[in-house]
């Protein structure tokens, strides 16, 4: 904030009275034309969708099954304009019942606690700064033919620019 500060303000005292007052002006003006209601006449140039606009079909979507180090891959190479979309699912079968309560613990208190390499602050600013966030739950998924059927998951989910995936990667392993 104090940098952005000083460089408007070396930024207005590069200007003349003159730039200054029309600067004020233009933005009046912008305000005032942003506050006036749009008559009936241009809210009629605005298009619209009918239902018949819209496809019944879905997209398709393109996911290749793949395999690294003996883990299977789920990969969609869809445009997400340089977002990485990363979730990692781990099957809960082998995790005894009376442990069940503790992965709300773990939720809870993964990314919350420190690390061998961070301090809890420390590891909470590197996430934030450097990936659109890091988050771990416990999901139970029901067989939608029979509802009586589960599986639960533990997950963690990430996104982050594609420069960005080593970071989270680590922080994940971490």
């Amino acid at each position: 904030d104090e940098e952005t500060r000083k460089l408007l303000e070396k930024y207005k005292e590069s200007l003349t009275k003159e730039e200054i007052a029309k600067n004020v002006a233009d933005t009046k003006h912008l305000k005032d034309y942003q506050d006036e209601p749009s008559t009936e006449a241009e809210l009629l140039t605005i298009p619209l969708l009918k239902r018949e606009d819209i496809g019944k079909d879905a997209p398709k979507l393109y996911i290749d099954k793949r395999e690294a180090c003996g883990v299977d891959i789920i990969f969609s190479d869809i445009f997400t304009n340089g977002i990485a979309y990363m979730n990692m699912s781990f099957n809960c079968d082998r995790v005894p019942e009376r442990l069940m309560p503790y992965m709300g613990l773990l939720r809870n208190v993964l990314g919350v606690i420190d690390t061998d390499s961070h301090e809890y602050g420390d590891l909470f600013n590197e996430i934030n700064i450097n990936c659109g966030g890091l988050v771990t739950n416990a999901t139970v998924y029901t067989n939608d033919k029979n509802l009586s059927e589960y599986t639960i998951r533990y997950e963690v989910k990430a996104k982050a620019l594609y420069e960005k995936i080593d970071f989270v990667f680590k922080t994940m392993h971490e």
